[in-house]
């Protein structure tokens, strides 16, 4: 997915008229290989793989297909791409290869429980390199984060700050913040992931790159080495 990311980047153009109107396509992820001395196509084992092998891969090819996307100039563009970018939160494209996790005892088994889409993080990523989060609504970031999946939240906490690069933007500044642990009081009760302190981290050099950001320069020369948690 990387290589594809880099051959393919810019090659889509999405317009009002047509392509903004519809879901960007991300292919799925090919296991099977082809030998180069009889052309024989052969499919990896993944029988002794763990169920959430897939999760970082399809991240990246999430990536690889948002960085496709070449938006032409539209009237009342914040507002289109906006209504693109949730559209895509709503139509998943397609399911994830990944199983969701098993039901907690005593669950209601009657609500059938949907594999996250893994792509989908990877998309938000691409979208924010490309600065098109700044389109979204807080509201808009906070409804992705209450869907407790690594991936999106990865995506969604490095994009936006990718997007607001260099910019020491105060709510996407508070956003990280809110994910690291050592920036928050002792009695704060919810347990943060530790990919998603990294992600954070990282997005706080980003929000502030260049910036000459004192305190933050400092905070952030002290985690180095940190153990999350």
């Amino acid at each position: 997915p990387l290589g594809r990311g880099m051959l393919t980047f810019g090659s889509l153009v999405i317009s009002t008229g047509g392509s903004l109107a519809e879901p960007l396509p991300i292919p799925r992820v090919s296991l099977q290989g082809r030998m180069a001395s009889n052309r024989a196509t052969l499919a990896l084992d993944t029988s002794g793989c763990p169920k959430n092998m897939m999760v970082w891969p399809e991240f990246h090819n999430g990536v690889a297909a948002g960085l496709r996307a070449r938006i032409t100039d539209t009237e009342n563009l914040e507002a289109t791409i906006r209504t693109w970018i949730v559209y895509h939160r709503a139509s998943q494209n397609e399911p994830s290869t990944v199983p969701p996790p098993p039901a907690e005892a005593g669950a209601n088994n009657a609500i059938p429980r949907t594999p996250p889409n893994h792509g989908h993080g990877g998309l938000l990523l691409a979208l924010g390199l490309l600065g098109h989060l700044k389109t979204l609504d807080m509201t808009d970031v906070y409804e992705y984060l209450t869907q407790n999946t690594p991936s999106t939240t990865v995506g969604i906490l490095l994009g936006m700050s990718a997007s607001y690069i260099g910019t020491c933007h105060a709510p996407t500044s508070k956003l990280l913040c809110l994910h690291v642990p050592s920036l928050l009081p002792p009695t704060f009760g919810n347990e943060i992931g530790g990919v998603a302190q990294a992600a954070a981290v990282a997005g706080l050099g980003l929000v502030y790159c260049g910036s000459g950001h004192r305190l933050m320069t400092e905070f952030l020369v002290n985690e180095i080495g940190r153990r999350p948690g």
